[in-house]
């Protein structure tokens, strides 16, 4: 959808649905992986966060009248809290502040890997499995933080130094590299 023309906003709104028909499908990291994933292939207008229970509003976890293709062991009380809810909660924590306004996908400026960018100012970069990223164009000053999607916290914020275009993330573990 991102390529198609007129430009339009793209959200995920039909995710995967954390734990329906058996508590284990779609659960935890799936869906905060899901999310950053969806987000960095062009989907700028965010990610929403689906859950049995949630999507069909069930009142109590055991509600008769659902087929099993549909059912969960949650109401959408309860699935509000599932860890999923969390970690797709933490994508617009990592963005908080940043104008992504029209931002576009490059990863072209990022060696493949899933970028978004205003070139030359914003770089977001989500590496699922940590590792390196060698950006062109990035700016001579600013700052690069790297966000840890997993807990929901920046365990980086430094000051750019000029010239520099490479990037290790901390650990070998999914990480997010923001550089404005």
């Amino acid at each position: 959808m991102y390529d198609n023309q007129p430009v339009k906003a793209v959200a995920n709104g039909e995710p995967t649905y954390e734990g329906i028909r058996d508590p284990e499908n779609g659960a935890g990291w799936w869906l905060g992986h899901e999310a950053w994933l969806n987000f960095t292939s062009g989907g700028t207008m965010g990610h929403v966060y689906g859950a049995g229970g949630l999507w069909n509003w069930k009142l109590i976890p055991d509600e008769p009248g659902w087929p099993a293709r549909a059912n969960s062991t949650v109401s959408w009380r309860e699935a509000i809290d599932l860890q999923g809810a969390r970690y797709v909660g933490y994508l617009g924590k990592a963005l908080e502040g940043l104008d992504i306004t029209d931002i576009g996908r490059y990863p072209q400026l990022a060696g493949g890997q899933l970028c978004l960018a205003h070139p030359g100012e914003l770089y977001i970069v989500y590496l699922p499995e940590g590792g390196k990223v060698k950006l062109e164009g990035a700016p001579k000053r600013g700052t690069y933080k790297w966000f840890d999607p997993k807990t929901g916290e920046f365990v980086i914020n430094e000051e750019l130094v000029e010239g520099q275009s490479e990037f290790e993330a901390p650990q070998k573990v999914p990480f997010v590299l923001i550089i404005n």
